[in-house]
């Protein structure tokens, strides 16, 4: 899939991170310096979901390989998701007095699943803390007709907090995760 234009900056705050952090072998990481050098990162040129699928398969230490088949993205039947994180504008109803209660949602948004397989694997930029985030969701059968997971970064989701996925410390510990969605019924006949 083709970077859109206004993606390609979120793009660079991707890109740069795998540079900043050794995330990939050094003859790609070489490759995306030179590319941003010359200004082909910000013309979107690189396309940061394969970079992010083979800095995953780097800092998995071979607990899997890339292999890029339908639902798939790893041998371990995992998937790849980058995302930037979505601000969302709530309005709730009108109280006696007239006043409206707002409250803004920072959301991530991983989408097209449906097809998917196994444990989705996420790193979220988000824009308005210039930060990343990372999750590991290995049950969404329940959202997949719907297409997409979605939940706040702020609230205590199932997605985050250990029930259908988790919000993990780093990278590494994103990459290096076993695929827990074959063992889904022994997680919650544990819980």
């Amino acid at each position: 899939m083709a970077t859109t234009d206004n993606q390609a900056i979120y793009d660079v705050k991707f890109l740069m991170n795998f540079m900043e952090n050794n995330l990939l072998p050094k003859n790609e990481l070489d490759l995306i310096k030179l590319a941003y050098k010359n200004g082909a990162i910000n013309r979107g040129v690189f396309q940061r979901d394969r970079c992010f699928e083979n800095a995953c398969v780097h800092m998995s230490k071979g607990l899997y390989t890339g292999d890029s088949k339908e639902g798939i993205d790893f041998t371990d039947d995992s998937e790849a998701k980058s995302i930037t994180i979505q601000k969302r504008t709530v309005k709730g109803k009108p109280r006696k007095d007239g006043t409206v209660k707002i409250d803004i949602k920072y959301n991530v948004i991983i989408s097209n699943i449906s097809n998917k397989k196994g444990m989705i694997r996420c790193m979220a930029y988000n824009p308005f803390e210039d930060e990343f985030k990372f999750y590991v969701v290995w049950d969404y059968d329940s959202v997949r007709n719907y297409g997409r997971i979605e939940f706040d970064i702020n609230s205590d989701s199932e997605y985050s907090n250990g029930v259908k996925g988790k919000e993990v410390s780093s990278f590494e510990e994103m990459a290096r995760m076993r695929n827990l969605t074959p063992y889904i019924s022994e997680i919650k006949e544990a819980a």
